[in-house]
């Protein structure tokens, strides 16, 4: 193995003492190069873990919304892809963000990050651009989807493979939904 210059194998592999005041109680602990290379690979995987905060959208009005709507009309029947966010292929809130992106509006991707960035304005209250949170497979606000206005809204769903356009009336969607949110 290669070491830079000036450090040899023995001074990896050497004890390193720990000392309590005084100089009482000497521990000895080895530490070698492949245990702080394990240390060092968990601490670096924790930390990609975490997620960056989200910084809030601004610039947000209700002609951005209509535009966001009109252009995910046009994204009906394009495909579905996780983690995807762009025409190629989408996931529900890849969508949104594309959508948003070319109404002039830089949003997150992720329906966690879109919740932190929306406030709830109840479902009685939706109009079109606002975003439909879903409970989907027991977990949460773990779908999005753009109203249309009224109970049309448009998503991509795995489901299907697809980007469509589906009605809150649905048994299914009318069960699973949970909010309706819009930019701050």
């Amino acid at each position: 193995m290669m070491l830079p210059a000036g450090i040899s194998h023995d001074a990896l592999t050497a004890p390193l003492y720990f000392f309590t005041m005084g100089g009482m109680n000497v521990t000895k602990a080895m530490r070698t190069l492949p245990t702080l290379s394990i240390f060092f690979f968990f601490a670096i995987l924790f930390l990609s873990c975490v997620s960056a905060p989200t910084r809030p959208v601004k610039g947000y009005t209700p002609a951005l919304g209509e535009k966001a709507a009109h252009t995910a009309v046009a994204m009906i029947g394009r495909p579905y892809k996780y983690k995807g966010d762009s025409p190629a292929g989408f996931d529900c809130s890849g969508l949104v963000r594309y959508i948003y992106l070319a109404a002039g509006l830089d949003v997150p991707h992720g329906t966690e990050q879109l919740m932190r960035v929306t406030r709830s304005v109840g479902l009685g209250n939706v109009r079109k651009g606002d975003l439909l949170f879903f409970n989907e497979k027991g977990g949460k606000y773990s779908h999005v989807g753009i109203s249309l206005g009224g109970d049309v809204f448009i998503h991509a769903t795995s489901t299907g493979g697809k980007v469509r356009k589906d009605e809150l009336q649905d048994p299914y969607w009318k069960k699973n939904i949970l909010d309706a949110r819009r930019f701050l």
